[in-house]
């Protein structure tokens, strides 16, 4: 059984590409972001950010959902939303 956390951000990464190496990384806040949310994902589950929540809230296919207030939220800030599909 293949068990999955998804959170996906929305917003400007930098890429590195590395002399030593064919695998380019990326980094900055919007990957900070999106790790420190990682772990308020229910297994098998995808959340987002309210960046992307911004840019999706009119997509009817999901039903969209605000987790209640969580540490990353008193702590930095962010709105998490859990995403379903309806059905």
């Amino acid at each position: 059984e293949l068990n999955y956390k998804i959170s996906i951000t929305y917003g400007s990464v930098k890429v590195a590409q590395s002399t030593t190496s064919t695998i380019s990384d990326i980094f900055g806040p919007t990957v900070n972001r999106c790790f420190k949310i990682n772990s308020l994902c229910p297994e098998n589950g995808l959340i987002i950010d309210n960046n992307l929540y911004n840019n999706l809230k009119n997509f009817v296919e999901y039903d969209i959902l605000q987790l209640s207030e969580t540490e990353i939220h008193k702590k930095y800030g962010y709105t998490i939303f859990q995403v379903k599909r309806k059905n």
